[in-house]
């Protein structure tokens, strides 16, 4: 194989010196090759080829001029590197794909964690029903965002009970939370022992309450 490799990189000689266009085309695929072994690592929970395609970006970083990942990626990639002496436990769940989410369970669906955050807990907050066009008292979204996690188990408790977060009678039980939501930051006391909220209308044989305990 690596003979193969090396006869293949003698053949490419004469058109990289000759052929711009060779030469792009031959970058652009390198490029493409490391982005998508980068992707495969993250979906698939790979450790090893997550940090081996972090070190084969590292260069086009330095010759883009990005100065912010050129700078940094190669502290990450060494404290990464450390990983198992200085925090054997984290590099065991990281060799086990705990280093990325999936929130599915289904295979090749992992995704970072920063994008796990977008598609859940910031998603919320920007369609209806989320902090966009709630309040204008900064007050309101304080209190919003300090009982994110009271709302969260809400409906974590939801698709718990269905088992089937696709079934439509859920999708339309979560659009009514979400549609509570704000009157919910505005009534929570965080300092309260419990809060009921009332049976949704059309629900009661589904829902007796849902009760929020406060985690303090």
């Amino acid at each position: 194989m690596a003979r193969k490799s090396g006869q293949g990189s003698q053949v490419k000689e004469k058109p990289r010196a000759t052929s711009k266009t060779f030469l792009f085309w031959e970058q652009y695929i390198e490029m493409v090759d490391i982005l998508l072994q980068f992707i495969k690592a993250e979906r698939s929970g790979n450790w090893d080829l997550y940090l081996s395609a972090l070190a084969e970006m590292t260069p086009h970083f330095f010759a883009m001029d990005r100065p912010n990942y050129a700078r940094w990626l190669p502290v990450y990639i060494a404290d990464m590197n450390m990983l198992e002496s200085s925090h054997p436990k984290v590099h065991e769940e990281f060799l086990a794909g705990n280093f990325s989410v999936s929130r599915s369970g289904h295979p090749f669906s992992q995704v970072s964690t920063d994008m796990a955050l977008e598609q859940s807990i910031n998603a919320d907050s920007k369609s209806k029903g989320g902090i966009v066009g709630m309040s204008q008292s900064p007050v309101a979204l304080e209190r919003w965002f300090l009982t994110a996690n009271e709302r969260a188990s809400v409906t974590t408790a939801l698709r718990e009970m269905y088992g089937d977060d696709e079934n439509h009678q859920v999708g339309a039980i979560l659009w009514r939370i979400n549609m509570l939501y704000p009157i919910m930051a505005l009534i929570v006391d965080l300092d309260c022992d419990l809060v009921g909220i009332a049976v949704f209308s059309g629900y009661q044989d589904k829902i007796a309450e849902i009760s929020l305990v406060s985690q303090s």
